[in-house]
Protein backbone atom coordinates (compact mmCIF):
# COMPACT_ATOMS: atom_id res chain seq x y z
CA UNK A 1 0.00 0.00 0.00
CA UNK A 2 1.50 3.32 -1.15
CA UNK A 3 1.19 6.84 0.17
CA UNK A 4 -0.72 7.79 -3.00
CA UNK A 5 -3.49 5.36 -2.04
CA UNK A 6 -4.01 7.27 1.20
CA UNK A 7 -3.92 10.63 -0.59
CA UNK A 8 -6.58 9.51 -3.05
CA UNK A 9 -8.62 8.07 -0.19
CA UNK A 10 -8.38 11.34 1.73
CA UNK A 11 -9.58 13.30 -1.31
CA UNK A 12 -12.60 11.00 -1.63
CA UNK A 13 -13.44 11.51 2.04
CA UNK A 14 -13.16 15.30 1.70
CA UNK A 15 -15.46 15.26 -1.33
CA UNK A 16 -18.22 13.69 0.78
CA UNK A 17 -18.03 15.52 4.14
CA UNK A 18 -21.48 14.34 5.28
CA UNK A 19 -20.72 10.68 4.69
CA UNK A 20 -17.24 11.04 6.20
CA UNK A 21 -18.54 12.77 9.35
CA UNK A 22 -21.24 10.14 9.94
CA UNK A 23 -18.86 7.23 9.29
CA UNK A 24 -16.04 8.57 11.45
CA UNK A 25 -18.22 9.85 14.30
CA UNK A 26 -20.30 6.66 14.48
CA UNK A 27 -17.21 4.48 14.63
CA UNK A 28 -15.50 6.86 17.11
CA UNK A 29 -18.39 6.79 19.58
CA UNK A 30 -18.47 2.98 19.47
CA UNK A 31 -14.71 2.87 19.89
CA UNK A 32 -14.79 5.26 22.87
CA UNK A 33 -17.49 3.23 24.65
CA UNK A 34 -15.61 0.00 23.93
CA UNK A 35 -12.33 1.47 25.21
CA UNK A 36 -13.87 2.63 28.49
CA UNK A 37 -15.56 -0.70 29.16
CA UNK A 38 -12.48 -2.70 28.24
CA UNK A 39 -10.43 -0.40 30.49
CA UNK A 40 -12.69 -1.31 33.40
CA UNK A 41 -12.42 -5.00 32.47
CA UNK A 42 -8.61 -4.80 32.33
CA UNK A 43 -8.56 -2.97 35.67
CA UNK A 44 -10.66 -5.74 37.25
CA UNK A 45 -8.71 -8.65 35.79
CA UNK A 46 -5.38 -7.17 36.88
CA UNK A 47 -6.15 -6.92 40.60
CA UNK A 48 -2.97 -7.62 42.60
CA UNK A 49 -1.03 -8.24 39.38
CA UNK A 50 1.65 -5.79 40.58
CA UNK A 51 2.80 -8.24 43.28
CA UNK A 52 5.89 -10.18 42.16
CA UNK A 53 5.13 -13.88 41.56
CA UNK A 54 1.57 -13.23 42.74
CA UNK A 55 0.42 -16.60 41.39
CA UNK A 56 2.40 -18.25 44.24
CA UNK A 57 0.69 -16.35 47.07
CA UNK A 58 -2.26 -17.98 48.82
CA UNK A 59 -4.75 -16.42 51.24
CA UNK A 60 -5.78 -18.56 54.21
CA UNK A 61 -9.59 -18.62 54.62
CA UNK A 62 -11.81 -20.27 57.19
CA UNK A 63 -15.45 -20.65 58.08
CA UNK A 64 -16.84 -21.37 61.55
CA UNK A 65 -19.50 -24.03 61.04
CA UNK A 66 -21.05 -23.36 64.45
CA UNK A 67 -22.47 -20.20 62.90
CA UNK A 68 -25.78 -21.08 61.17
CA UNK A 69 -24.79 -18.97 58.15
CA UNK A 70 -21.09 -19.97 58.23
CA UNK A 71 -19.64 -17.43 55.76
CA UNK A 72 -16.02 -17.60 54.67
CA UNK A 73 -13.56 -15.16 56.26
CA UNK A 74 -10.10 -14.23 55.03
CA UNK A 75 -8.90 -14.29 58.64
CA UNK A 76 -7.48 -17.28 60.48
CA UNK A 77 -5.78 -18.09 63.81
CA UNK A 78 -2.23 -16.76 63.86
CA UNK A 79 -0.92 -20.02 65.29
CA UNK A 80 -1.25 -21.43 61.76
CA UNK A 81 1.61 -19.18 60.63
CA UNK A 82 4.13 -21.16 62.66
CA UNK A 83 2.65 -24.41 61.34
CA UNK A 84 2.85 -23.14 57.76
CA UNK A 85 6.53 -22.21 58.09
CA UNK A 86 7.27 -25.81 59.13
CA UNK A 87 5.15 -27.37 56.38
CA UNK A 88 6.97 -28.68 53.27
CA UNK A 89 6.09 -26.63 50.21
CA UNK A 90 5.64 -23.30 52.04
CA UNK A 91 8.44 -20.93 51.04
CA UNK A 92 7.29 -18.00 53.17
CA UNK A 93 4.43 -16.93 55.44
CA UNK A 94 3.31 -13.68 57.01
CA UNK A 95 0.20 -11.89 58.21
CA UNK A 96 -1.25 -8.42 58.54
CA UNK A 97 -4.05 -6.60 60.35
CA UNK A 98 -6.23 -3.72 59.26
CA UNK A 99 -6.20 -1.60 62.38
CA UNK A 100 -8.62 1.18 63.24
CA UNK A 101 -7.71 4.16 61.08
CA UNK A 102 -5.47 6.31 63.29
CA UNK A 103 -5.67 10.09 63.46
CA UNK A 104 -2.26 11.54 62.71
CA UNK A 105 -1.23 14.98 63.91
CA UNK A 106 1.35 16.89 61.90
CA UNK A 107 1.90 20.32 63.37
CA UNK A 108 -1.61 21.52 64.13
CA UNK A 109 -3.29 19.53 61.32
CA UNK A 110 -5.08 16.22 61.80
CA UNK A 111 -5.20 13.52 59.13
CA UNK A 112 -6.71 10.06 58.77
CA UNK A 113 -4.18 7.43 57.68
CA UNK A 114 -5.38 3.87 56.85
CA UNK A 115 -2.62 1.64 58.20
CA UNK A 116 -1.58 -2.00 58.40
CA UNK A 117 0.08 -3.76 61.31
CA UNK A 118 2.36 -6.29 59.61
CA UNK A 119 4.20 -9.35 60.85
CA UNK A 120 7.75 -10.27 59.84
CA UNK A 121 8.31 -11.16 56.16
CA UNK A 122 5.27 -9.18 54.99
CA UNK A 123 7.35 -6.80 52.86
CA UNK A 124 9.36 -9.65 51.33
CA UNK A 125 6.22 -11.67 50.62
CA UNK A 126 4.60 -8.83 48.67
CA UNK A 127 7.83 -7.64 47.08
CA UNK A 128 7.74 -4.15 48.64
CA UNK A 129 10.75 -1.94 47.90
CA UNK A 130 11.38 1.41 49.58
CA UNK A 131 11.92 4.57 47.57
CA UNK A 132 13.83 6.00 50.53
CA UNK A 133 14.99 4.61 53.85
CA UNK A 134 15.47 1.07 55.15
CA UNK A 135 12.16 -0.78 55.05
CA UNK A 136 13.28 -3.86 56.98
CA UNK A 137 14.79 -1.79 59.77
CA UNK A 138 11.74 0.47 59.93
CA UNK A 139 9.41 -2.47 60.62
CA UNK A 140 11.41 -3.60 63.67
CA UNK A 141 11.99 -0.21 65.27
CA UNK A 142 9.48 0.79 67.97
CA UNK A 143 9.33 4.46 66.97
CA UNK A 144 9.40 3.97 63.19
CA UNK A 145 6.65 4.39 60.63
CA UNK A 146 6.54 3.51 56.93
CA UNK A 147 4.34 5.65 54.68
CA UNK A 148 3.60 5.85 50.96
CA UNK A 149 4.76 8.67 48.71
CA UNK A 150 1.26 10.14 48.32
CA UNK A 151 0.77 10.04 52.10
CA UNK A 152 4.06 11.89 52.52
CA UNK A 153 2.88 14.59 50.13
CA UNK A 154 -0.46 14.84 51.94
CA UNK A 155 1.11 15.06 55.40
CA UNK A 156 4.20 17.13 54.67
CA UNK A 157 3.64 18.67 51.24
CA UNK A 158 6.51 16.70 49.72
CA UNK A 159 7.37 13.08 48.99
CA UNK A 160 10.74 13.65 50.67
CA UNK A 161 9.53 13.09 54.23
CA UNK A 162 12.24 10.83 55.60
CA UNK A 163 12.98 11.42 59.31
CA UNK A 164 9.96 13.71 59.72
CA UNK A 165 7.86 13.07 62.84
CA UNK A 166 4.14 12.54 63.32
CA UNK A 167 2.03 12.20 66.45
CA UNK A 168 -0.54 9.42 66.89
CA UNK A 169 -2.33 9.76 70.21
CA UNK A 170 0.41 10.44 72.75
CA UNK A 171 3.09 8.62 70.70
CA UNK A 172 5.70 10.29 68.48
CA UNK A 173 6.86 8.31 65.47
CA UNK A 174 9.53 9.01 62.88
CA UNK A 175 9.11 8.30 59.17
CA UNK A 176 11.81 5.72 58.49
CA UNK A 177 10.93 4.61 54.96
CA UNK A 178 8.89 5.80 51.95
CA UNK A 179 7.12 3.26 49.74
CA UNK A 180 5.63 3.65 46.26
CA UNK A 181 1.86 3.96 46.29
CA UNK A 182 0.12 0.62 45.87
CA UNK A 183 -2.06 0.63 42.73
CA UNK A 184 -5.77 1.25 43.07
CA UNK A 185 -6.55 -2.31 41.97
CA UNK A 186 -5.15 -4.06 45.03
CA UNK A 187 -6.97 -6.02 47.71
CA UNK A 188 -4.37 -4.94 50.29
CA UNK A 189 -4.55 -1.12 50.26
CA UNK A 190 -2.61 0.92 52.78
CA UNK A 191 -1.13 4.35 53.40
CA UNK A 192 1.18 3.35 56.25
CA UNK A 193 2.82 0.26 57.75
CA UNK A 194 4.28 -0.51 61.15
CA UNK A 195 5.64 -3.70 62.69
CA UNK A 196 4.97 -5.73 65.81
CA UNK A 197 7.59 -3.89 67.99
CA UNK A 198 5.90 -0.53 67.31
CA UNK A 199 4.88 1.65 70.25
CA UNK A 200 1.41 1.69 68.69
CA UNK A 201 0.96 -1.93 69.81
CA UNK A 202 0.11 -3.06 73.31
CA UNK A 203 3.38 -4.51 74.72
CA UNK A 204 1.43 -7.42 76.17
CA UNK A 205 0.18 -8.37 72.71
CA UNK A 206 3.49 -8.45 70.88
CA UNK A 207 4.30 -12.07 71.70
CA UNK A 208 0.74 -13.10 70.94
CA UNK A 209 0.91 -11.46 67.51
CA UNK A 210 3.96 -13.55 66.67
CA UNK A 211 2.70 -16.86 68.07
CA UNK A 212 -1.09 -16.72 68.23
CA UNK A 213 -0.95 -19.17 71.11
CA UNK A 214 -3.88 -17.51 72.90
CA UNK A 215 -6.18 -17.41 69.88
CA UNK A 216 -5.34 -14.14 68.08
CA UNK A 217 -6.46 -13.95 64.45
CA UNK A 218 -5.06 -12.17 61.43
CA UNK A 219 -4.95 -12.24 57.64
CA UNK A 220 -2.45 -14.92 56.69
CA UNK A 221 -0.54 -15.01 53.42
CA UNK A 222 1.57 -17.97 52.25
CA UNK A 223 3.99 -18.30 49.36
CA UNK A 224 3.77 -21.78 47.82
CA UNK A 225 6.05 -22.07 44.80
CA UNK A 226 4.75 -25.43 43.58
CA UNK A 227 0.98 -25.29 42.86
CA UNK A 228 0.77 -29.06 43.28
CA UNK A 229 1.70 -28.62 46.95
CA UNK A 230 -1.33 -26.42 47.75
CA UNK A 231 -3.67 -29.34 48.70
CA UNK A 232 -1.03 -30.89 50.99
CA UNK A 233 -0.37 -27.53 52.71
CA UNK A 234 -4.11 -26.94 53.18
CA UNK A 235 -4.49 -30.43 54.69
CA UNK A 236 -1.59 -29.82 57.10
CA UNK A 237 -3.09 -26.51 58.22
CA UNK A 238 -6.51 -28.13 58.63
CA UNK A 239 -5.01 -30.76 60.94
CA UNK A 240 -3.32 -28.05 63.01
CA UNK A 241 -6.57 -26.12 63.17
CA UNK A 242 -8.53 -29.19 64.29
CA UNK A 243 -6.05 -29.64 67.14
CA UNK A 244 -6.16 -25.98 68.22
CA UNK A 245 -7.41 -25.33 71.78
CA UNK A 246 -10.23 -23.07 70.56
CA UNK A 247 -11.59 -25.87 68.39
CA UNK A 248 -11.01 -28.62 70.95
CA UNK A 249 -12.83 -26.60 73.58
CA UNK A 250 -16.14 -26.56 71.72
CA UNK A 251 -19.02 -27.83 73.87
CA UNK A 252 -20.21 -31.44 73.30
CA UNK A 253 -23.75 -30.36 72.36
CA UNK A 254 -22.34 -28.16 69.58
CA UNK A 255 -20.22 -31.03 68.29
CA UNK A 256 -23.27 -33.25 68.28
CA UNK A 257 -25.20 -30.66 66.30
CA UNK A 258 -22.38 -30.41 63.75
CA UNK A 259 -22.39 -34.15 63.14
CA UNK A 260 -19.72 -35.12 60.63
CA UNK A 261 -18.83 -31.51 59.87
CA UNK A 262 -15.72 -29.90 61.30
CA UNK A 263 -15.95 -27.08 63.79
CA UNK A 264 -13.94 -24.91 61.42
CA UNK A 265 -13.14 -25.47 57.73
CA UNK A 266 -9.98 -24.08 56.19
CA UNK A 267 -9.13 -23.36 52.55
CA UNK A 268 -6.39 -21.71 50.53
CA UNK A 269 -7.34 -19.22 47.84
CA UNK A 270 -4.96 -17.48 45.39
CA UNK A 271 -4.37 -13.81 46.12
CA UNK A 272 -4.76 -13.22 42.36
CA UNK A 273 -8.40 -14.32 42.68
CA UNK A 274 -9.17 -12.39 45.88
CA UNK A 275 -10.99 -9.59 44.02
CA UNK A 276 -13.51 -12.09 42.66
CA UNK A 277 -13.90 -14.03 45.92
CA UNK A 278 -17.64 -13.57 46.48
CA UNK A 279 -17.61 -15.98 49.45
CA UNK A 280 -15.44 -13.60 51.46
CA UNK A 281 -17.29 -10.53 50.18
CA UNK A 282 -20.56 -11.84 51.66
CA UNK A 283 -19.34 -12.05 55.26
CA UNK A 284 -20.48 -9.24 57.60
CA UNK A 285 -16.97 -8.08 58.50
CA UNK A 286 -15.44 -8.16 55.05
CA UNK A 287 -12.44 -5.80 54.90
CA UNK A 288 -12.82 -2.46 53.15
CA UNK A 289 -12.16 -2.48 49.45
CA UNK A 290 -13.82 -3.28 46.18
CA UNK A 291 -14.95 -6.75 45.16
CA UNK A 292 -16.04 -7.77 41.70
CA UNK A 293 -18.13 -10.43 40.07
CA UNK A 294 -16.39 -12.49 37.41
CA UNK A 295 -19.54 -13.03 35.32
CA UNK A 296 -20.37 -9.31 35.36
CA UNK A 297 -16.88 -8.32 34.25
CA UNK A 298 -16.91 -10.92 31.46
CA UNK A 299 -20.36 -9.69 30.42
CA UNK A 300 -19.07 -6.11 30.19
CA UNK A 301 -16.24 -7.31 27.94
CA UNK A 302 -18.81 -8.91 25.62
CA UNK A 303 -20.92 -5.74 25.65
CA UNK A 304 -17.84 -3.66 24.76
CA UNK A 305 -17.06 -5.87 21.77
CA UNK A 306 -20.70 -5.79 20.65
CA UNK A 307 -20.73 -1.99 20.74
CA UNK A 308 -17.58 -1.92 18.61
CA UNK A 309 -19.13 -4.48 16.27
CA UNK A 310 -22.23 -2.27 15.82
CA UNK A 311 -20.02 0.67 14.88
CA UNK A 312 -17.99 -1.46 12.47
CA UNK A 313 -21.08 -2.95 10.80
CA UNK A 314 -22.60 0.53 10.47
CA UNK A 315 -19.46 1.76 8.71
CA UNK A 316 -19.32 -1.31 6.44
CA UNK A 317 -22.91 -0.74 5.32
CA UNK A 318 -22.30 2.97 4.69
CA UNK A 319 -19.10 2.21 2.77
CA UNK A 320 -20.81 -0.48 0.67
CA UNK A 321 -23.66 1.84 -0.29
CA UNK A 322 -21.13 4.53 -1.21
CA UNK A 323 -19.27 2.05 -3.43
CA UNK A 324 -22.54 1.47 -5.32
CA UNK A 325 -22.77 5.20 -5.94
CA UNK A 326 -19.22 5.27 -7.31
CA UNK A 327 -19.74 2.56 -9.93
CA UNK A 328 -18.93 4.85 -12.87
CA UNK A 329 -15.65 5.89 -11.25
CA UNK A 330 -14.74 2.28 -10.51
CA UNK A 331 -15.75 1.17 -13.99
CA UNK A 332 -13.61 3.89 -15.58
CA UNK A 333 -10.61 2.89 -13.48
CA UNK A 334 -10.99 -0.71 -14.62
CA UNK A 335 -11.26 0.34 -18.27
CA UNK A 336 -8.11 2.43 -17.90
CA UNK A 337 -6.23 -0.64 -16.67
CA UNK A 338 -6.49 -0.60 -12.87
CA UNK A 339 -5.63 -4.04 -11.54
CA UNK A 340 -7.50 -5.99 -8.89
CA UNK A 341 -4.71 -5.21 -6.44
CA UNK A 342 -4.98 -1.47 -7.08
CA UNK A 343 -8.77 -1.49 -6.59
CA UNK A 344 -8.49 -3.45 -3.34
CA UNK A 345 -5.68 -1.26 -1.96
CA UNK A 346 -7.62 1.90 -2.81
CA UNK A 347 -10.65 0.89 -0.75
CA UNK A 348 -8.49 -0.58 1.99
CA UNK A 349 -6.66 2.76 2.25
CA UNK A 350 -9.97 4.62 2.59
CA UNK A 351 -11.13 2.18 5.26
CA UNK A 352 -7.86 2.49 7.18
CA UNK A 353 -8.09 6.29 7.05
CA UNK A 354 -11.63 6.23 8.45
CA UNK A 355 -10.70 3.70 11.11
CA UNK A 356 -7.56 5.54 12.28
CA UNK A 357 -9.33 8.91 12.36
CA UNK A 358 -12.19 7.30 14.30
CA UNK A 359 -9.69 5.67 16.66
CA UNK A 360 -7.98 8.97 17.46
CA UNK A 361 -11.33 10.73 17.89
CA UNK A 362 -12.53 7.82 20.02
CA UNK A 363 -9.45 8.11 22.25
CA UNK A 364 -10.20 11.82 22.71
CA UNK A 365 -13.86 11.14 23.54
CA UNK A 366 -12.88 8.39 25.99
CA UNK A 367 -10.34 10.71 27.65
CA UNK A 368 -12.99 13.41 28.09
CA UNK A 369 -15.57 10.93 29.41
CA UNK A 370 -13.16 9.06 31.72
CA UNK A 371 -13.77 11.12 34.91
CA UNK A 372 -17.55 10.63 34.67
CA UNK A 373 -17.20 6.94 33.77
CA UNK A 374 -14.77 6.32 36.66
CA UNK A 375 -17.22 7.95 39.05
CA UNK A 376 -20.10 5.84 37.73
CA UNK A 377 -18.24 2.54 38.17
CA UNK A 378 -16.56 3.75 41.40
CA UNK A 379 -13.06 2.82 40.28
CA UNK A 380 -9.82 4.74 39.84
CA UNK A 381 -9.05 4.40 36.14
CA UNK A 382 -6.53 7.22 35.70
CA UNK A 383 -3.98 4.76 34.27
CA UNK A 384 -6.29 3.73 31.43
CA UNK A 385 -4.37 5.90 28.94
CA UNK A 386 -0.99 4.35 29.53
CA UNK A 387 1.33 4.19 26.48
CA UNK A 388 0.76 0.44 26.21
CA UNK A 389 -3.03 0.83 26.20
CA UNK A 390 -2.93 3.67 23.65
CA UNK A 391 -0.67 1.59 21.42
CA UNK A 392 -3.04 -1.37 21.72
CA UNK A 393 -5.99 0.89 20.85
CA UNK A 394 -4.22 2.07 17.68
CA UNK A 395 -3.46 -1.54 16.76
CA UNK A 396 -7.15 -2.42 17.20
CA UNK A 397 -7.96 0.55 14.97
CA UNK A 398 -5.64 -0.81 12.25
CA UNK A 399 -7.17 -4.29 12.45
CA UNK A 400 -10.65 -2.78 12.39
CA UNK A 401 -9.74 -0.78 9.28
CA UNK A 402 -8.63 -3.92 7.45
CA UNK A 403 -11.69 -5.93 8.47
CA UNK A 404 -14.21 -3.22 7.63
CA UNK A 405 -12.53 -2.61 4.26
CA UNK A 406 -13.07 -6.17 3.00
CA UNK A 407 -16.76 -5.84 2.15
CA UNK A 408 -16.50 -2.49 0.25
CA UNK A 409 -13.45 -3.81 -1.65
CA UNK A 410 -15.29 -7.00 -2.58
CA UNK A 411 -18.29 -4.98 -3.80
CA UNK A 412 -16.00 -2.78 -5.90
CA UNK A 413 -14.42 -5.82 -7.53
CA UNK A 414 -17.89 -7.06 -8.56
CA UNK A 415 -18.64 -3.85 -10.51
CA UNK A 416 -18.93 -4.54 -14.27
CA UNK A 417 -17.41 -1.66 -16.28
CA UNK A 418 -19.69 -2.09 -19.28
CA UNK A 419 -22.93 -1.87 -17.35
CA UNK A 420 -21.63 0.89 -15.03
CA UNK A 421 -20.49 3.15 -17.89
CA UNK A 422 -23.63 2.47 -19.92
CA UNK A 423 -25.71 3.71 -17.03
CA UNK A 424 -27.66 0.46 -16.60
CA UNK A 425 -28.56 -0.75 -13.15
CA UNK A 426 -25.77 -2.66 -11.57
CA UNK A 427 -26.16 -2.37 -7.85
CA UNK A 428 -24.42 -5.35 -6.35
CA UNK A 429 -24.23 -9.10 -6.60
CA UNK A 430 -26.88 -11.30 -5.04
CA UNK A 431 -24.38 -12.63 -2.50
CA UNK A 432 -23.24 -9.10 -1.65
CA UNK A 433 -26.82 -7.92 -1.18
CA UNK A 434 -27.60 -10.82 1.11
CA UNK A 435 -24.47 -10.21 3.16
CA UNK A 436 -25.25 -6.50 3.52
CA UNK A 437 -28.81 -7.27 4.58
CA UNK A 438 -27.57 -9.85 7.08
CA UNK A 439 -25.13 -7.32 8.54
CA UNK A 440 -27.92 -4.76 8.80
CA UNK A 441 -30.19 -7.21 10.60
CA UNK A 442 -27.32 -8.16 12.94
CA UNK A 443 -26.59 -4.50 13.63
CA UNK A 444 -30.22 -3.70 14.44
CA UNK A 445 -30.67 -6.84 16.54
CA UNK A 446 -27.51 -6.12 18.55
CA UNK A 447 -28.52 -2.51 19.09
CA UNK A 448 -32.00 -3.55 20.21
CA UNK A 449 -30.51 -6.14 22.55
CA UNK A 450 -28.12 -3.67 24.15
CA UNK A 451 -30.88 -1.07 24.46
CA UNK A 452 -33.15 -3.65 26.12
CA UNK A 453 -30.35 -4.61 28.51
CA UNK A 454 -29.75 -0.98 29.44
CA UNK A 455 -33.47 -0.39 29.93
CA UNK A 456 -33.76 -3.48 32.11
CA UNK A 457 -30.86 -2.36 34.30
CA UNK A 458 -32.34 1.14 34.56
CA UNK A 459 -35.77 -0.21 35.57
CA UNK A 460 -34.23 -2.56 38.15
CA UNK A 461 -32.16 0.29 39.59
CA UNK A 462 -35.22 2.53 39.75
CA UNK A 463 -37.21 -0.20 41.47
CA UNK A 464 -34.43 -0.85 44.00
CA UNK A 465 -34.11 2.84 44.81
CA UNK A 466 -37.83 3.41 45.21
CA UNK A 467 -38.77 0.08 46.83
CA UNK A 468 -40.31 0.26 50.25
CA UNK A 469 -38.07 -1.10 53.05
CA UNK A 470 -41.18 -2.54 54.77
CA UNK A 471 -41.26 0.03 57.56
CA UNK A 472 -41.51 3.79 58.01
CA UNK A 473 -37.94 5.05 57.81
CA UNK A 474 -38.81 8.76 58.18
CA UNK A 475 -38.47 8.98 61.99
CA UNK A 476 -35.28 6.88 62.08
CA UNK A 477 -31.76 8.28 62.29
CA UNK A 478 -28.61 6.34 61.40
CA UNK A 479 -25.52 7.15 63.49
CA UNK A 480 -22.06 6.09 62.30
CA UNK A 481 -20.11 4.94 65.36
CA UNK A 482 -16.30 4.65 65.63
CA UNK A 483 -14.68 1.43 64.46
CA UNK A 484 -14.51 -0.28 67.88
CA UNK A 485 -18.14 0.49 68.72
CA UNK A 486 -19.07 -0.67 72.20
CA UNK A 487 -15.42 -0.87 73.27
CA UNK A 488 -15.27 2.93 73.28
CA UNK A 489 -16.18 4.76 76.49
CA UNK A 490 -17.75 7.59 74.49
CA UNK A 491 -19.90 5.16 72.52
CA UNK A 492 -21.04 3.32 75.65
CA UNK A 493 -21.96 6.62 77.28
CA UNK A 494 -23.89 7.68 74.18
CA UNK A 495 -25.82 4.38 74.05
CA UNK A 496 -26.56 4.64 77.79
CA UNK A 497 -27.94 8.12 77.30
CA UNK A 498 -30.15 6.92 74.46
CA UNK A 499 -31.44 4.03 76.56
Amino acid sequence: MRLDDFRIGLRHLLRAPGYSAIAILGLAVGFAACLLLLGYVQYSWRYDAHVPRVEQIQVVKQRFNVDPVAPWFDQAPLLLRATALKTPGVADASAFFRVDVPTVKVGTTLHKMPSLLVLPRFAQLLGLRALEGDLDAALIRPDALVITASTARRLFGSARALDRTVQIGDKLLRVAAILPDPPANTTIPFEALYGVPSVLNDPGMRTELLTGEHGAWGRLLLRIENPDAVPQVAAALQRALDAAPAVQGVAPDIRARLGARRVMDLALSPLREAYFDRDVARNPVSPPGDRGDRATVAGLAVVALLILAIGAINYMNLATVRVLRRQREIGMRKVLGASVRQIVLQFMAESLLVSLLATMLGLLLAYLALPLFAELVNRKLEHLFSPANVGLALLIGLVLGVVTGLQPAWTALRVRPGQALAGRANTESRIGARMRKALTVLQIATAVGLASLAMGIALQTRFAVNASPGFDAAPLLIVDLPGRGKKSEAVRGFMTALG
